[in-house]
């Protein structure tokens, strides 16, 4: 065993020639340290060694600061064998007695592990200090005091190292950290020395002499200025007809200057943690109020005066206004919040009417003043509904039509209970909703239009608001070609019209922007097959408004027709009466009569026209030339679509 110490010994006077790991400080195993005397005690607060696999036990040992052996300092068992520590075993009681523990200033736990027979060695250390720093403290005199009354004062920190101090002179104290501060009388400043000592010891526990350290000394000083509260600020936290109460916060060292503040028929109230409740307070007029520190000798106050002024705030709803009242006893001007958010300013003791009102919404208000002294707001005023004596204005109507041709009218929700008043024509209809629908109106014939209007509940009815449906309607330009046009919709203001294409079951196949304009044409072969309806749309994108048309079938139609006159002379050119037009047909019957109703020509043909053959009459009647003069058909034509179409009118032969 004598080796082992050696080896211990030999480590901390040459670290570099041990083979050993080093581990960091403090982070192998720790020490619940008391080190002030009074019941102090040493114990092993976490195991550094994990589960060990083997090899010695901790062996632990101390050293004073320059590392110079102590050769009874080891602890033993009572075998003589080095002692192994687990975790929360008492390593010293009272720092003194057991193994003479008994160090001055400060000692090194040393762990050492042998990760087995022949094995490494694991070697820590954790430096214990138990210098006991002194306390820190003031001692002033009060000012104006005839006792010479001075003050010890500690400072909230001091609490983590100390439990008890004590007083060792001019006089003999002992008192806990928590009844201070602690006054005496009759010392002059600078005259006398006071010295005292700190532990966490109870009142009236006794002290070894090996344990009194961390004594302090300071002289009494002359009183120092205080300095003035900051940052201060009044709300009124609660409000009703009679009673309320205000709330003060500031900044400043409560700790060492207490502060008071006054109120009008109340004694000075001390303030707790920077914040000072008034209660059962008249805070429907203005109270003034004063903020000032003191010292612990509660002498005349020190610093500037800090004087608010609680604001008493009103609000009632009047027709067409809000009127709000404030009461201030200051003279600053004040700022208005409507709402939360910034209104206008305020004079103190004005009146205001906000005419900004709408019928129906909520309103609260709140004050705010502030000065050099800090800042004042008033409670939430009462939350009163706003009587305007004026209707909100109707900003659109949507006038739509559905996909079963019903006209659907929709005016812009309103912001409070109201009924809307819809014309049509003569008939009048009211609504406590925003919507109407009409069915005995047919879109399909014309454009329809409205007036709205709106009745709030203040009785304010708003200026008519019109609107028109869209009424759209198409023309064939051609076999494969078609033109739509439509009115233009009024009921709010429209940013581009929109074609729609849509299926058999009223679905959107493709939509074609139209601009502002108010026609347009399609190509049958640019769209799909499955197009069967048309429909217009108008569009405001600013309030995402959309208002339908009637819809529109998209039946193209074959496009033939005869001409009024013929030339047949052998040139080539209009030589046979026949139709004019591409449609493809499966049938071709036509008769003509002259003046006298007599037939002189009549065909039916039905296989000659599939190959595009257009047979017609050349002008001849019984094989011989018919005279020049006016005739009249007879036409009827059958399209491969099973459409059937019937034509008559006059023609003029000519030679």
């Amino acid at each position: 065993m004598k080796h082992f110490i050696l080896y211990i010994f030999c480590f901390i006077l040459f670290p570099v020639a041990l083979k050993a790991q080093v581990l960091s400080d403090k982070e192998s195993f720790s020490v619940d340290k008391n080190i002030l005397c009074a019941g102090s005690k040493l114990v092993i607060q976490d195991n550094p060694l994990g589960n060990d696999t083997g090899g010695a036990d901790v062996v632990i040992s101390y050293y004073q600061d320059d590392y110079t052996i102590l050769e009874n300092a080891i602890f033993r068992e009572s075998n003589g064998a080095p002692k192994a520590f687990k975790v929360g075993d008492l390593i010293g009681d009272g720092l003194h007695g057991e193994n003479d523990f008994n160090p001055q200033k400060s000692f090194t736990l040393i762990r050492v592990r042998q990760a087995g027979p022949g094995g490494t060695l694991d070697i820590d250390s954790l430096q214990i200090s138990i210098t006991v720093d002194p306390p820190q403290f003031s001692i002033f005199q009060c000012p104006n005091s005839t006792d010479n009354e001075v003050v010890l004062f500690f400072d909230e920190s001091q609490k983590a190292n100390f439990n008890r101090i004590i007083v060792e002179s001019p006089v003999a104290d002992e008192f806990l950290l928590e009844d201070t501060p602690r006054r005496y009388d009759n010392f002059s400043a600078g005259a006398t020395t006071f010295t005292i000592r700190g532990d966490f010891g109870e009142v009236g526990d006794t002290m070894d002499d090996a344990c009194k350290r961390g004594r302090a000394s300071k002289i009494i000083e002359d009183n120092y200025d205080i300095p003035s509260p900051q940052e201060v600020s009044l709300s009124v936290t609660a409000q009703s007809e009679t009673d309320g109460a205000i709330a003060i916060t500031f900044s400043g060292d409560t700790e060492r200057y207490p502060y008071f503040y006054d109120l009008p028929e109340e004694d000075p109230v001390l303030a707790v943690n920077n914040t000072i409740l008034g209660e059962d307070l008249n805070t429907q007029s203005s109270l003034s109020f004063s903020l000032y520190a003191y010292d612990f000798c509660e002498s005349e106050s020190y610093g500037d005066i800090r004087t608010l002024h609680t604001i008493a705030l009103n609000a009632a709803s009047q027709k067409g206004f809000n009127e709000v009242k404030n009461t201030y006893a200051g003279t600053d001007k004040l700022s208005l919040e409507k709402n939360g958010e910034d209104f206008q300013e305020f004079e103190p003791n004005a009146i205001i009417e906000d005419r900004s009102v709408d019928c129906g919404l909520l309103y609260q208000y709140q004050a705010l003043a502030t000065n050099d002294n800090g800042t004042s707001r008033s409670v939430l005023s009462p939350e009163i509904t706003g009587n305007s004596d004026q209707a909100a204005t109707i900003r659109y109507v949507v006038a739509t039509v559905s996909d079963d041709a019903e006209i659907e009218i929709m005016g812009e929700e309103p912001v409070a209970q109201a009924t809307y008043y819809l014309e049509v024509g003569t008939n009048k209809e009211e609504n406590t909703e925003h919507l109407f629908s009409f069915e005995n109106l047919n879109p399909n014939e014309q454009a329809h239009c409205f007036t709205s209007s709106l009745l709030d509940e203040c009785d304010n009815l708003s200026v008519p608001k019109n609107s028109c449906t869209i009424f759209a309607e198409s023309e064939q330009l051609s076999a494969k070609r078609m033109a739509f046009k439509w009115t233009d919709y009024v009921g709010f203001s429209v940013d581009e019209y929109e074609l729609y294409l849509l299926d058999q079951d009223f679905q959107l196949l493709q939509s074609i922007n139209a601009g502002i304009f108010t026609r347009d044409e399609i190509n049958l072969e640019e769209i799909s097959e499955e197009t069967t309806f048309a429909q217009i749309a108008a569009i405001n994108n600013a309030e995402n408004l959309t208002a339908l048309s009637n819809i529109i079938p998209i039946d193209f139609e074959p496009i033939i027709r005869f001409p009024n006159a013929f030339t047949p002379d052998g040139d080539g050119l209009n030589d046979v009466f026949t139709y004019v037009g591409t449609s493809p047909l499966e049938k071709f019957e036509m008769v003509i009569f002259n003046r006298w109703g007599e037939t002189i020509f009549a065909l039916s043909e039905t296989q000659n026209i599939a190959g595009g053959i257009r047979p017609g009459w050349n002008g001849t009647y019984k094989n011989e030339k018919a005279p020049a003069g006016t005739y009249s058909y007879r036409a009827k034509l059958t399209t491969t679509d099973g459409k059937t179409l019937d034509f008559s009118g006059m023609l003029q032969l000519i030679r």
